[in-house]
């Protein structure tokens, strides 16, 4: 079971064709390594590669929350395709354990992460025939060093009917396929907290490019980015800012900005 360090919580990555018979073990051997000595009191569990819900998979999310619950932490879910999502949602109320989208603090994104102890119904998406077609069309650049963050903000992007990712965890992996790919960026959605030093310098050096010298870049920001750092990004280039706790109607804003197009 392969688990990753987050910046504000611990990634758990769900295993694949697990097991009834595996679980204990896995479990065991999670408390032992990881949750005994842990890092953070809320756990992601990354369920992207997961296309079938079965009995085993079911069993250990059960199991996991409940040995989370137990230490005092939280579990949620993040990564579910349609049919997964409608299958745990069902499983779960069926065992009165109800699954909801969870309406959580903003710097934990809104989009599919899931909180099994919440109540809360489901936010409803807006319609994705309100975004323009030449965005829907685009190349997109999205530069997240956080592996939920971005998952949460490709499937925002997907849920608009923007497919064609290129997905990068920081400026060197950026920088170094966007002089190889053989097509060209329409769009950048870039990660400014990680920019610690020489912000308009690493867009001008991105805006260089010649797959992104027509890019337009939008900052993703935290409430602890400086507004020196913005005003910074603004002058290299950068069209807008939008806070991390983006939904699908927020960005749908941002794209209907006649600046973007």
């Amino acid at each position: 079971m392969e688990v990753l360090k987050g910046f504000e919580y611990t990634i758990i990555k769900m295993p694949e064709n697990i097991s009834v018979d595996s679980i204990d073990v896995l479990l065991e051997e999670f408390n032992r390594n990881y949750l005994v000595a842990r890092d953070n009191d809320e756990f992601l569990l990354d369920m992207q590669k997961i296309v079938q819900l079965h009995r085993g998979a079911l069993l250990f999310i059960t199991k996991l929350n409940e040995i989370l619950q137990n230490a005092g932490c939280r579990l949620y879910i993040a990564g579910l395709n349609d049919p997964v999502e409608n299958a745990l949602i069902f499983n779960h109320i069926n065992d009165k354990t109800p699954l909801f989208k969870a309406l959580i603090d903003f710097e934990k994104q809104k989009e599919l992460i899931f909180n099994i102890e919440d109540t809360v119904l489901p936010e409803t998406g807006i319609e994705s025939d309100t975004v323009d077609l030449w965005i829907k069309k685009s190349n997109v650049l999205l530069i997240e060093p956080n592996l939920a963050l971005r998952q949460n903000q490709k499937t925002i992007l997907n849920k608009l009917s923007i497919n064609n990712l290129v997905e990068v965890k920081d400026m060197s992996e950026a920088l170094k396929k966007m002089r190889d790919i053989p097509f060209k960026i329409d769009l950048i959605l870039l990660d400014l907290e990680q920019i610690k030093l020489n912000v308009s310098q690493f867009i001008i050096s991105l805006l260089s490019l010649q797959s992104c010298r027509n890019a337009k870049i939008i900052c993703t920001i935290t409430k602890t980015t400086t507004q020196i750092s913005i005003d910074e990004a603004l002058k290299a280039g950068s069209i807008a800012v939008i806070i991390k706790n983006f939904n699908e109607e927020k960005l749908s804003e941002i794209f209907s900005n006649p600046a973007i197009k």
